[in-house]
């Protein structure tokens, strides 16, 4: 665990370098959230449940770090579309709030 988190740090590093701004995702609680099953429970739900929530592009070999991955992406987006909330301020976790975009999912 200690290599992830030092591997994520130096990502952070690397994107901020380049202009962008990184925030965190817990993708288990915005699963929660959503009502959809975490990686580990229902691999072949969760992935219908993102595709419910309208992720494209995913294939049913998907491994649950993919399925993480895209529900991490989804709640970024949410978060840049006004549907989201970062819980412990601007430097902490971002989660999607009950409110769903206004517009598809791409």
């Amino acid at each position: 665990m200690r290599m992830l988190t030092e591997r994520g740090l130096a990502l952070n590093a690397k994107i901020r370098a380049m202009g962008y701004r990184a925030v965190e995702c817990y993708p288990g609680a915005a699963q929660d959230l959503w009502g959809i099953p975490r990686q580990h429970q229902d691999r072949k739900d969760l992935l219908a449940g993102l595709r419910k929530l309208g992720v494209r592009g995913l294939t049913k070999a998907a491994t649950s770090d993919e399925l993480d991955a895209a529900t991490a992406a989804l709640v970024g987006q949410w978060v840049l579309s006004g549907c989201g909330e970062m819980l412990g301020g601007e430097d902490g976790i971002c989660i999607p709030s009950g409110r769903f975009p206004r517009k598809a999912v791409s």
